[in-house]
């Protein structure tokens, strides 16, 4: 906050980066009431978690209904120059406004943890049909980012799965050893879920087409646009290494004005921390990676502790959505869309 606060006193665009330090104080403030409010308090996160399960399953069943009924592309979201019209991906983009499926991506990538832990938790409570109506939305929700076609969502969702496979593999062999029958639906689960993966993708040709157009790199005007943002966000960073251009949207448009490759505007930079560099400078950067690394260690921590199952299953998908939105963020503005 106070690198932020002397990024805003030096900045060229002193009121508009007043107004973005305002709203950071303001996410900073609401992080400190939600910690106060759930702290301590595992059947408050659960009520929680359960909430914000509900919320982000009816907005993954509306966009599974999308796709199947049909809807209006209403943009060039997706490079036709180099598919054929079956390698197409009917994108959805749920009820959030502005209409666009990578900003549906990346509320669902957020809430998907919600919706796992809520699972994990009920079924630790034997809570079992919560548990199983919990395991039916987080499938949905995974159904749902596939057909938003959102890459950066794809890899995100692989990296959660990754870090959570590891995790609960740690706790059933660690902390749930004795229960053998654990352990054995663990592996079925990861084998079919492995399988089911691959099958998926090898009778999609559109799924195919839309995973392979990642490594495409210039050739498709996706990542070619993007490139050219890092490019410009770059050269931003460059002349303002040390203290940035000031927080803010508002003020990341009007810089941005004197730097972009004509033709190809952005409301961010596509890359949370390149956006971090961006407006507070390295130390800001810097900063940013230090709490990362330290929600990491205490995370980590708490798993490794004999500390209760709950805390334990909550402290998981806590990792586990900020694993997702930040591997997401690296290639898309997810942190900067209020929605």
């Amino acid at each position: 906050i106070a690198i932020a606060g002397i990024s805003v006193a030096f900045s060229s665009l002193l009121f508009p980066s007043i107004k973005g330090y305002l709203k950071m104080i303001i996410y900073f403030c609401s992080y400190f009431t939600f910690l106060n409010i759930l702290k301590d308090k595992p059947k408050r996160i659960f009520y929680v978690l359960g909430l914000l399960a509900v919320t982000v399953s009816l907005e993954a069943f509306y966009a599974i209904y999308q796709n199947f009924t049909g809807i209006e592309e209403l943009a060039s979201w997706q490079d036709t120059s180099n598919a054929n019209p079956e390698q197409l991906v009917n994108r959805v983009y749920g009820t959030l406004k502005p209409f666009n499926p990578n900003l549906l991506a990346g509320y669902l990538v957020a809430g998907f943890s919600s919706i796992l832990g809520t699972a994990c938790l009920c079924l630790t409570k034997k809570k079992f049909r919560l548990a199983v109506l919990s395991t039916v939305s987080t499938l949905a929700v995974l159904i749902a980012i596939v057909f938003t076609g959102s890459r950066g969502a794809y890899i995100a969702v692989s990296a959660m799965l990754a870090l959570f496979l590891l995790f609960s593999w740690y706790v059933i062999w660690h902390d749930l050893k004795h229960i053998k029958w654990l352990k054995k639906l663990w592996v079925v689960v990861v084998v079919t879920g492995i399988v089911g993966i691959l099958l998926f993708i090898l009778t999609s040709p559109a799924i195919q087409h839309r995973i392979i157009s990642i490594f495409a790199f210039r050739d498709d005007s996706s990542n070619s646009y993007r490139f050219n943002v890092y490019a410009s966000g770059f050269k931003m960073f460059l002349d303002n290494w040390l203290i940035g251009i000031g927080p803010g949207n508002t003020t990341f448009r009007l810089m941005y004005g004197l730097y972009m490759i004509t033709g190809f505007d952005a409301l961010g930079t596509y890359c949370v921390p390149l956006e971090m560099a961006v407006e507070s400078g390295i130390f800001g950067l810097l900063s940013f990676l230090w709490l990362l690394v330290m929600c990491y260690a205490r995370s980590i921590k708490n798993i490794i502790n004999n500390i209760s199952m709950e805390i334990k299953i909550i402290t998981i998908a806590c990792i586990v959505a900020i694993t997702g939105m930040m591997v997401h963020g690296f290639v898309d503005t997810v942190w900067y869309r209020p929605q």
